[in-house]
């Protein structure tokens, strides 16, 4: 029931702008509140997470992005990975940095999860290669960062660079992280 009334928040009208942002406050407190109530606020909060009456709020946005991984719910992991492939550099840093609170998982879970993070990291990597590709390079410094962090979470593993990444995940993909180190 609660749940259901911390849902219905988010229907309201917003009111006025304060000092010319959105006043969101209520949208920001209850993305809070459905965070510490998973598993029954999962469902909700992955249907709010892109909701067309909230996807232009980014801040929101990451707000209930890093909702959703406070429950550490499985049923979470398919939203946080698709914004992977978010348009928007900073819900795909989100997304990559809420997939960290999974690293108590099982390890196909983990390894799952890392592996769709290493294709993100290498792709952009590829594009940032490109130093006339501004748009690339921009979105490398803020999605890199994140990336790597939940990598090192998931793995136990400290590398820094992707090519590195790439190699120990090779090397390791198929073996017990616990004894690869």
């Amino acid at each position: 029931a609660i749940v259901k009334e911390l849902g219905d928040c988010f229907d309201i009208k917003r009111p006025k702008e304060l000092e010319g942002i959105p006043d969101d406050r209520v949208f920001l407190a209850s993305s809070g509140a459905l965070g510490v109530m998973g598993p029954e606020s999962v469902k909700l909060l992955c249907s709010l997470i892109g909701h067309k009456d909230h996807r232009k709020n980014l801040r929101l946005q990451q707000n209930l992005t890093l909702a959703l991984c406070k429950t550490k719910s499985p049923d979470g992991i398919k939203t946080l990975l698709g914004l992977l492939k978010h348009k928007d550099a900073p819900m795909q840093a989100a997304g990559a940095e809420a997939l960290a609170n999974y690293n108590e998982m099982e390890l196909d879970t983990r390894k799952a999860i890392f592996d769709e993070l290493l294709k993100t990291l290498m792709d952009q990597n590829a594009k940032k290669l490109n130093v006339t590709d501004q748009e690339a390079q921009e979105r490398w410094n803020v999605i890199s960062g994140p990336i790597m962090q939940t990598l090192q979470k998931l793995s136990g593993n400290a590398e820094t660079d992707p090519d590195k990444w790439q190699r120990w995940w090779n090397d390791n993909k198929k073996k017990d992280w616990a004894k690869a180190g």
